[in-house]
């Protein structure tokens, strides 16, 4: 007798079952993407490092992983991150953005500071999370929510201070300076060399400088994702009308 290789309801519902379980295990887990900061101030003479180039920062550009954001004496550069996430970055500074990752509702953020001084609010939304770490020269800053300050000689020496909320420290790799998971609650700071480190409590010149973020609270965009994408895509329109002007043909 010959073979019924027809199709009946049973089979379908069967296949369409395997192709669904299937097409679940095949899909990733999560997926992780880039996103960018946005320059919401720029004063003085501010250069961002990219891609062996050197461009003005300027107000309202995107800055990317990778970027290396220099300020001059007097200058002062404040950047916005998405979920109300916001940084200064100080006269005669060097900052490099190492990181930034989003995963659904989370935020990776890494900065290093070679020099200078960096002054953030970390404060997330309802529903997020933020993974965010700032290397130092000694001193390794890692946060959930929380406003803080990072400084750094370029040399041989860190400090972090912090404002609000709690900052997990510890020593960088090559540091002997005996710091490892020291938790910092507001109004205390620490400073250490390599070899060694000292904690105290904030004085009024150290919780005078974070008045800055007020200042950059009210130049944050509301509508950041869609501000950005905007951005972006004005950008590459530039792109294409100055390679248009150069390669005519």
């Amino acid at each position: 007798m010959p073979k019924n290789n027809s199709v009946t309801p049973k089979n379908l519902s069967i296949g369409l079952v395997l192709l669904a379980i299937t097409t679940v295990l095949s899909a990733p887990l999560s997926a992780q993407e880039t996103f960018s900061a946005l320059v919401i101030q720029s004063q003085g003479i501010a250069k961002v490092q990219r891609d062996g180039k050197e461009l003005p920062a300027k107000k309202d550009m995107l800055i990317s992983s990778g970027d290396v954001i220099i300020t001059k004496a007097g200058a002062q550069v404040g950047l916005q991150f998405a979920g109300g996430i916001s940084c200064s970055i100080g006269p005669d500074s060097e900052v490099k953005v190492e990181k930034l990752l989003r995963e659904n509702e989370k935020r990776q953020i890494t900065l290093g500071i070679k020099k200078g001084s960096l002054i953030n609010r970390a404060r997330v939304s309802e529903g997020q999370a933020l993974d965010m770490q700032v290397n130092g020269t000694t001193l390794i800053a890692a946060v959930r929510g929380t406003e803080f300050a990072v400084e750094s000689n370029g040399d041989s020496e860190s400090s972090i201070a912090v404002n609000e909320g709690s900052v997990v420290v510890n020593g960088t790799n090559d540091a002997k300076n005996g710091i490892k998971d020291v938790t910092l609650k507001a109004g205390e700071k620490i400073r250490a060399s390599f070899d060694e480190a000292k904690q105290a409590i904030m004085d009024a010149r150290d919780k005078a400088r974070f008045e800055i973020l007020e200042k950059l609270e009210s130049m944050k965009k509301a509508q950041f994702e869609a501000f950005t994408e905007q951005v972006r895509k004005n950008e590459a329109l530039r792109e294409q009308m100055r390679n248009r002007i150069l390669n005519p043909n």
